[in-house]
């Protein structure tokens, strides 16, 4: 009898056929969930790159309108107005940065404005196409007489 049983469970029968067809889904929902799950790690990756990225350029606009301010503070002592003054040197401390680009202005209340860019290459975006995210930050320094 234990031969027979023996003899028997070598054979393959509709419970090892239906067991086959139980690990072939199992392996179907892997490979569905395993590009899923890089596509997330690769959001999360790039997009702190990205964050980091912001924050870098909320420094250097804020470090560009200081020094906007700071170099015109003589010109603006004497009674010039120093705008232009003001906008070259932000854009100068801007353009010291590799990667950054920057636009100024100053507003009719005397405020310097910087509006600094990037981008940033991504790791695992490419994947689908994203080859980089943009980074942008804006500062803001008042110019006044003394």
């Amino acid at each position: 009898m234990f031969a027979q049983k023996l003899a028997h469970s070598r054979h393959p029968n509709r419970m090892g056929a239906a067991h086959d067809e139980r690990g072939a889904s199992v392996s179907v929902l892997i490979a569905a969930a395993i590009p899923a799950f890089i596509l997330v790690c690769g959001l999360a990756v790039d997009g702190a790159h990205q964050v980091s990225a912001q924050r870098k350029a909320a420094l250097v606009a804020a470090q560009a309108a200081r020094v906007g301010v700071d170099s015109s503070a003589g010109e603006r002592l004497n009674g010039d107005q120093a705008v232009e003054l003001a906008r070259s040197a932000a854009m100068d401390e801007v353009a010291e940065t590799p990667g950054m680009a920057a636009t100024t202005h100053v507003d009719a209340d005397g405020q310097l404005h910087v509006d600094v860019t990037t981008s940033i290459d991504t790791a695992f975006l490419p994947i689908i196409g994203i080859n980089s995210l943009p980074a942008q930050a804006d500062a803001t320094a008042q110019l006044r007489r003394n």
